[in-house]
């Protein structure tokens, strides 16, 4: 892009802020899902501004075909992945066998869990088939399910059970970033 030094440090530091500040938003416990998608969106504002003050219009060109180039490689990597997926209802009955092993849920438990795994599941693919939406609309609409769904399981779990999912969940988030 034909940064000068003054421009490299600028655009490193930018971004190292813009990484620690998405970190600290994924990590808030308190938040939920639709909640933590809008800090980010935001955040994305925020970071293309201060780009914006660093980059001339000719590297932000650039840094914008950068950007499309690596849409499009993610989006190839997506479509080469949803070609292996597994169907909804395979993803949901794993799902529920996991859960029960792992919560101990109990007969109507694990009928209720697998009705709701298998309703997220088709409410997910339904969300990432639609190819009307934008990334920041599917991104909102994937937070939305996860927060119904969550809702939803709550209402089957016990409180021990909730506690045990929000520990496995916890361990899961540690292990993905190390």
């Amino acid at each position: 892009m034909g940064l000068n030094e003054q421009q490299t440090a600028k655009v490193a530091e930018i971004n190292r802020q813009a990484a620690l500040q998405m970190q600290a938003i994924h990590q808030e416990a308190q938040a939920n899902h639709a909640e933590k998608q809008q800090k980010m969106a935001a955040l994305r504002q925020k970071t293309e501004s201060q780009l914006r003050q660093v980059l001339n219009s000719e590297q932000m060109r650039q840094l914008e075909q950068m950007r499309q180039q690596r849409e499009e490689r993610m989006e190839k990597r997506h479509d080469e992945r949803v070609e292996d997926r597994k169907t909804a209802d395979q993803r949901a009955a794993e799902r529920t066998l996991r859960m029960s092993k792992n919560l101990n849920l109990n007969d109507a438990q694990t009928a209720k869990v697998k009705d709701l795994n298998l309703q997220h599941a088709k409410a997910m693919d339904a969300i990432h088939q639609n190819e009307r939406l934008e990334r920041e609309q599917r991104q909102q609409q994937v937070a939305a399910e996860l927060d119904r769904y969550e809702t939803e399981l709550n209402r089957v779990l016990t409180t021990e059970q909730q506690q045990k999912m929000a520990a496995l969940k916890a361990q899961r988030k540690a292990r993905n970033n190390q």
